[in-house]
């Protein structure tokens, strides 16, 4: 297996959004063999944040949605401080240690596998994930505006991503969603948004993968003042 590849996004990849309302997604649960979170961060070689992801405050959701011919899995998230044994350092020496994760499984729906990160075909077909906040512009705050990066690799056919940026639980009042898109940057065409409520949805409209779950993150720990 390929160790897989890791990216960052440049701070300026920022895409406005404007939308409106419709029904939600239908959605249905993984029936086959993944690897856990804890087993994705291992193959990444952090031991540390593979703890994490066995802790207490670790999300497991394990919710599926299939669209455009490809199945997308919510594996979980975990966020805090100190989580992994690779954290960003600014060019003044400052260490970003609160940091938020997640992991995403991507498969094709007819078992074909995913082409691996060392193949040419690797990126041809590129996805967007990234957390979105409820009531905030997608397009001004994701992973893409939040110091964000991924890591991913291929095992069984199965894209395994591992996304990391700055932690948001502070938001967890508002409510947290986590969104699969094509394309290697976030689709404003892709997501439909109540302007009133801030309530995010899928376009069911839309020609390609749009994938959109709620992250039931822990209310307590939301940071109104912050």
């Amino acid at each position: 297996m390929n160790r897989g590849k890791r990216s960052r996004f440049p701070a300026a990849a920022v895409i406005a959004a404007c939308c409106i309302l419709v029904l939600g997604p239908t959605t249905a649960f993984a029936a086959w063999k993944l690897l856990s979170p804890a087993q994705v961060a291992e193959e990444h070689m952090d031991t540390k944040l593979a703890e994490a992801f066995q802790g207490k405050d670790a999300i497991l959701v394990d919710e599926t949605q299939e669209y455009d011919g490809y199945r997308i899995t919510l594996m979980g998230a975990v966020a805090g401080k100190n989580l992994s044994k690779y954290l960003i350092t600014e060019n003044d020496g400052t260490v970003r240690d609160d940091r938020f994760y997640g992991v995403v499984a991507i498969a094709r729906t007819d078992g074909t596998p995913m082409p691996d990160t060392s193949s040419d075909e690797y990126g041809k077909d590129p996805f967007f994930v990234s957390p979105y906040i409820k009531g905030l512009d997608p397009g001004r705050y994701s992973i893409a505006t939040m110091d964000g990066g991924y890591s991913e690799f291929i095992q069984d056919g199965i894209q395994y991503r591992l996304i990391d940026m700055d932690n948001i639980e502070i938001f967890a009042d508002k409510g947290i969603y986590i969104g699969v898109n094509s394309g290697a940057f976030y689709d404003s065409n892709a997501y439909l948004i109540d302007e009133k409520t801030g309530e995010m949805k899928r376009n069911e409209s839309y020609d390609g993968v749009n994938a959109l779950f709620v992250l039931p993150m822990d209310v307590s720990k939301a940071d109104p003042a912050a």
